[in-house]
C-alpha cells in the first residue's frame, strides 16, 4: 500500500471515530434529559416527579391556582393529575376535564395537622399527596395502582405500586392542597366523638 493511501485511511479512520463519539455523546445527553414536569408553562406545578417506572407524574393547576382567595369551593381555577414520558410527552390526564377537579380531589387535615389530598376515580382513591413533620420526603405521594384510570398502569401492577425515586418539584404542593375541597368522609368523620 502506497504512502498516500495509508494516510488517506488513517485520516478516514479518525474521521469516523470521531463521528461516532460525538453522536454518542448527543445521545447520552439527549437520554439523561429527564422533564422536570408535564404542566404547560403558564400553569401552576404543585408537584412532579420521576416514577420507578420511568415515567413522570405531576399535579397541575391553572395560572394563580394556588394563590386564590377565598372558600376552595368557589375556585375558579382548575387542576388536573397528568402521567407520561421522561421527554415531557403527556400520556394521560385526570380528570379528563381539569375545571371537574373539584369531583375528583379532596383534602383532609388530621388531628396531628398532616396535610392529606386524594385523587379519585370511581374505584377510590388511586393517589395520595401528604405533608407533615412525619411525613418523610419519600413517602409525600402514595400510589394505589388497582385504583387508577384505565390505562395508567399495566394489569397486575398492584403488586409493585409505582412509586417516586426523584421529585422534582413540590414547592406549591401545600397551597395546593389547600385549594381542595374537604373530603366529604372526612367532614362526617370529624363531626363524631369518639
Amino acid at each position: 500500500m502506497d504512502p498516500s493511501s495509508c494516510l488517506l485511511s488513517a485520516v478516514l479512520a479518525v474521521a469516523i471515530a470521531a463521528l461516532s463519539c460525538s453522536a454518542s455523546a448527543a445521545d447520552s445527553i439527549t437520554s439523561r434529559h429527564v422533564a422536570r414536569h408535564l404542566c404547560k408553562p403558564q400553569e401552576v406545578v404543585g408537584f412532579s416527579c420521576e416514577l420507578t417506572s420511568q415515567r413522570v407524574i405531576s399535579l397541575c393547576g391553572s395560572p394563580g391556582f394556588n394563590k386564590f382567595q377565598g372558600k376552595a369551593e368557589d375556585n375558579p381555577g382548575y387542576a388536573y393529575v397528568a402521567i407520561g414520558t421522561r421527554k415531557g410527552q403527556v400520556q394521560f390526564r385526570h380528570p379528563e376535564n381539569p375545571q371537574d377537579y373539584k369531583r375528583f380531589m379532596t383534602q383532609t387535615v388530621s388531628v396531628s395537622a398532616q396535610q392529606n389530598m386524594f385523587v379519585m376515580t370511581d374505584k377510590g382513591a388511586f393517589l395520595q399527596f401528604a405533608m407533615g413533620r412525619d411525613v418523610e420526603a419519600n413517602d409525600q405521594l402514595a400510589i394505589t395502582a388497582s385504583k387508577a384510570p384505565t390505562g395508567w398502569w399495566s394489569q397486575g401492577a398492584s403488586a409493585s405500586e409505582p412509586s417516586c425515586v426523584h421529585r422534582h418539584k413540590d414547592d406549591h404542593l401545600g397551597s395546593f392542597m389547600s385549594q381542595m375541597v374537604d373530603d366529604p368522609e372526612w367532614v362526617k368523620l370529624r363531626g363524631k366523638t369518639p
